[in-house]
């Protein structure tokens, strides 16, 4: 499996896309995956304006997606992240420092995508 990354580009404030055969990273008006419009070739240097999200390959989440979930009967806000020691991507909430697995999120607590934290942190400080 080829992994796929999007990133933030912190100076124009937008997410970009990478190509599926070429070196490049691409946007849309509409900011989604259906790229079009080639922004600039990845390079080394790049590292300075680009923030990298990896593909869980879990429900099209993405590092940094923000998940909404539903836990033991309470509307939960959380973000997805890689727990280093446990190797897993994982689900977690503002407040907390456990991980939940992203997996668990998903299937068990009705895990529903609704952003990410460099568009829209305004969902994950509602959350705190």
């Amino acid at each position: 499996m080829r992994p796929k990354y999007r990133a933030w580009d912190k100076s124009n404030k937008r997410m970009l896309y990478s190509g599926i055969h070429d070196r490049n990273w691409y946007s849309t008006p509409e900011n989604d995956e259906e790229g079009t419009h080639c922004v600039r070739a990845k390079k080394q240097s790049d590292a300075h304006w680009l923030i990298l999200m990896q593909s869980t390959g879990l429900h099209e989440a993405y590092q940094d997606d923000i998940v909404k979930a539903i836990i033991e009967g309470i509307v939960e806000i959380g973000a997805v992240k890689l727990d280093e020691k446990m190797a897993m991507w994982a689900w977690q909430h503002p407040r907390d420092t456990v991980f939940y697995p992203l997996w668990e999120i998903f299937s068990v607590y009705q895990g529903k995508i609704i952003g990410n934290v460099h568009e829209h942190k305004n969902l994950l400080e509602a959350g705190k």
